[in-house]
């Protein structure tokens, strides 16, 4: 299944809808419109999440246990000093919502908002290591046992644009996960 048919079945309910309801005006109708569409992903988010749970689920294991790990031996990383340099609870807090959001592009604007806000707090422009750096420390503390899950389900949807904005968040992440799964034990 591809995001494109996910999309004409939104449309098809939706004029379905909006026929059904002609009284309403312009703005409930787009109240509606949402409201089917993340009923919709909502629905198909549910069942793929549950489908990658199962088949990842020993790289989810591998990833919770090397989280707990490197919790508790967090001066092993190099920029641990990150975890007191940023307030982490924007990065678990935005790690969090992006758990409860249904669609692939919702999930990926939620990490970006989350740079966009602690880049205004902390008056700083984010460089590639810093945003690495702040992910894998975010996963870590938040220790997710669906966040694989979750990108599977956007991989799923080949919506990554080479070059966006989009692409460099979704790797970004992969190489987050990658990172902590991929940490020495010592």
């Amino acid at each position: 299944m591809v995001i494109s048919d996910v999309h004409h079945y939104i449309n098809t309910l939706t004029k379905a809808f909006h026929n059904s309801y002609i009284d309403l005006n312009y703005d409930d109708r787009n109240v509606l419109s949402k409201c089917i569409k993340e009923y919709v992903f909502s629905c198909l988010y549910n069942q793929i999440i549950f489908a990658h749970n199962a088949i990842y689920s020993n790289k989810i294991k591998t990833f919770t246990k090397k989280c707990e790990y490197i919790r508790k031996n967090i001066k092993l990383l190099k920029f641990h000093n990150y975890k007191e340099k940023y307030d982490m609870n924007i990065i678990v807090n935005c790690l969090n919502g992006f758990e409860k959001l249904y669609t692939p592009y919702q999930k990926l604007d939620c990490i970006i908002n989350m740079f966009t806000i602690i880049s205004k707090k902390y008056k700083t422009d984010l460089n590639s290591d810093d945003i690495l750096s702040l992910l894998i420390l975010g996963l870590i503390m938040q220790n997710s046992n669906t966040i694989i899950s979750s990108l599977a389900f956007i991989n799923e949807f080949e919506i990554l644009e080479i070059g966006s904005k989009y692409e460099y968040i979704y790797i970004t992440l992969l190489s987050s996960i990658v990172y902590v799964i991929d940490f020495p034990k010592k």
